[in-house]
């Protein structure tokens, strides 16, 4: 059981000096703001909140056999209420609270040269707090969304057939939901209508990796050892309420190290290697947004990349 509380407190001048110039949107739950009041002013110059919150976990564990084991596990965790900087009415929303279900299984059969992991979970989430621009790129208000519901399978495994060799793979697969969303505040020109709903983000579909790494020397002076990775994601949305998502893309990682070199009478172990990421020099976006226009911004991610790393291990 862990218990939590926050504190928070903040205090921001108004533009113009010490007033508050005309509202530009009306439209709050609290009001208007009216032009030419003094700060501080509550709840607009100088919000305060205090919140405690207590996050129970529990876990049940049972072994069929010494290399084959289930579990199943709930958690809960919470988001302190937030407050947006760039907001017109300076209001904290709601903390934001997560219960998690999960069951899995873990198990290493075949003389432990099969390694299998599987899991199912469920997350639901309360009170999201959620994002809105209002009057500019820079203005934004924070709220409390609708419950979110999120299901998925993951799964780990990797194979041995002989020493030295082995194969990796993982996949994860994701379902999300969540009520229509409508924002609190008048969208911006170019941007959905109030009732729009927006989007639940960095939620792929699926996701997966798959590997190799053999040792295809051992020597005197140290072992060989080769890996190559490929790492994929279904697309995704980075902003809530933008309707063009992250493309799918694939990557290609690959490492050459020579390990286990004896250094020292300790028994310490050198290890050399030289890496590249993102081998076939894939172009992909990590972040799309879209502004008014309509045009779309956004983000890459880093181009081929080569570099080499050291470590020293020593008993």
């Amino acid at each position: 059981l862990r218990v939590g509380k926050d504190d928070k407190s903040a205090v921001r001048p108004a533009s113009g000096g010490d007033v508050w110039p005309v509202a530009t949107y009306p439209a709050f739950p609290n009001g208007p703001i009216s032009g030419g009041l003094p700060c501080p002013q509550t709840p607009q110059c100088s919000p305060s909140v205090t919140h405690t919150q207590a996050s129970p976990m529990a876990a049940i564990a049972y072994k069929f056999t010494p290399d084959v084991s289930t579990y199943f596990r709930f958690s809960t965790g919470y988001q302190a209420p937030g407050l947006s900087v760039g907001s017109q009415t300076f209001k904290y929303t709601e903390p934001s609270t997560v219960h998690s279900f999960e069951l899995g299984v873990k198990s290493e059969l075949a003389d432990h040269t099969v390694r299998l992991n599987l899991a199912a979970f469920f997350e639901r989430w309360l009170d999201q707090i959620e994002s809105i621009q209002t009057v500019s790129s820079s203005t934004t208000e924070f709220f409390n969304a609708p419950r979110i519901n999120i299901s998925g399978l993951e799964f780990d495994g990797a194979y041995a057939p002989v020493a030295g060799l082995t194969f990796e793979a993982a996949a994860t697969y994701l379902h999300g939901s969540q009520a229509a969303v409508t924002n609190p505040v008048p969208a911006p020109a170019g941007f959905p209508a109030t009732s729009a709903a927006f989007h639940l983000v960095a939620l792929p579909t699926w996701t997966a990796s798959f590997g190799v790494t053999d040792e295809i020397a051992r020597t005197s002076y140290g072992v060989w050892r080769v890996n190559v990775q490929a790492n994929g994601t279904a697309s995704y949305y980075a902003v809530p309420n933008v309707d063009v998502p992250v493309a799918s893309y694939w990557l290609v990682n690959g490492k050459l190290v020579l390990g286990d070199i004896p250094l020292g009478s300790t028994g310490g172990r050198l290890e050399v290697g030289a890496f590249a990421n993102n081998i076939l020099n894939k172009s992909y976006n990590t972040f799309v947004y879209q502004i008014p226009g309509p045009i779309t911004a956004g983000s890459y991610g880093p181009p081929r990349m080569y570099g080499a790393s050291i470590a020293f291990k020593y008993k």
